[in-house]
């Protein structure tokens, strides 16, 4: 079953979704989680969900759109080697944010269906373009993201890192890089055609 909510309606619901997406990146060795970072997009998300026959969550995909009130999450980030921000004036946007799949055959599926309903909704709402980004040391959601039709931001191509945000390898703390993607308007009436019940 595929799910669309928001937090104002759901709130305890997006909590234990958040719950599920927090635990993912934990498991990948994910550090810095913020609350209160993840929490100040709520007022602006709607998250879509897939559930498997018996009420197992198989995939998340949370979106989030820009208003005058509202910084999406690459905008916090700081550009590599500057003590700058990126910033977007335009409202017409949204973002594709906390991306999480299991990984079995039917959550893949799961995540196909997340992208075609999500590409839906933010056509209805007039996005003109969607943004989002990928650890440029996972090269697994980067090829998902490749698959969906996203390309590397050609106006916001430098890396972006979160302070404190990172992974711990061999017990030692290293900051993650972020590459911003777009999704042309183009790309996104394409994936609505994903947008079929899961078979």
């Amino acid at each position: 079953m595929i799910y669309c909510i928001d937090y104002a309606k759901n709130p305890d619901l997006v909590s234990g979704l958040r719950t599920f997406i927090k635990e993912n990146y934990i498991s990948h060795g994910y550090v810095g989680f913020s609350e209160d970072f993840d929490s100040y997009n709520d007022p602006y998300s709607t998250y879509f969900f897939s559930t498997s026959a018996e009420g197992e969550v198989l995939a998340v995909l949370r979106l989030i759109y820009k208003s005058k009130s509202n910084l999406l999450p690459f905008e916090w980030g700081f550009i590599d080697g500057e003590e700058k921000r990126y910033g977007h004036l335009g409202r017409d946007v949204a973002d594709l944010n906390s991306f999480i799949f299991t990984r079995t055959l039917d959550s893949r599926k799961a995540s196909r269906c997340l992208f075609g309903y999500a590409a839906k909704h933010m056509l209805e709402r007039g996005v003109k373009k969607a943004f989002g980004m990928y650890d440029v040391s996972n090269s697994v959601i980067r090829s998902i993201y490749e698959k969906y039709g996203a390309i590397d931001s050609p106006i916001y191509n430098r890396q972006i890192y979160f302070p404190g945000y990172g992974r711990m390898v061999e017990n030692k703390f290293y900051v993650s890089f972020w590459q911003v993607i777009e999704l042309s308007f183009s790309v996104l009436k394409s994936l609505t055609l994903l947008a079929n019940p899961i078979k």
